[in-house]
């Protein structure tokens, strides 16, 4: 059994409303991820939560990029992104993640498919009823 953390960097966050979408905060809940003992830390730019707002894939990545490389060198622990759209995994990719997690199942992001047979990570897929997230 592994155990999967989850930082979420979305100011709608159902768990905690964006408390921890700075390097030095998101830093700080990734060491206390590590000494709780988890094994891989999932990190999260859009809330799927229903009813919440999608942002685009750049808006994701910005998200991502604004602590993401700080909180991947600070703490030695395989790091997850959480995404349906291509692009974002891509970017994760390039930055150090060792899986995806997509809620989409390969069903909401042309090119995620491609992707992950051409990358190899670890890959997390998920189900959604129906077609939209929101």
């Amino acid at each position: 059994m592994q155990l999967m953390a989850i930082l979420n960097l979305t100011p709608d966050s159902f768990s905690d409303g964006g408390l921890f979408n700075t390097p030095d905060k998101a830093g700080e809940r990734c060491a206390f991820f590590a000494k709780c003992g988890a094994h891989i830390i999932d990190v999260g730019a859009e809330s799927t939560a229903p009813g919440s707002r999608r942002v685009t894939a750049e808006e994701e990545i910005r998200r991502l990029d604004l602590v993401l490389p700080s909180v991947m060198d600070s703490v030695s622990l395989p790091f997850s992104v959480d995404t349906y759209k291509a692009e974002v995994a891509e970017y994760a990719l390039d930055t150090g993640a060792a899986y995806i997690n997509d809620v989409g199942g390969f069903a909401l992001s042309e090119g995620m498919l491609e992707l992950i047979l051409g990358r190899r990570p670890y890959y997390i897929c998920g189900h959604i009823f129906g077609r939209s997230l929101h």
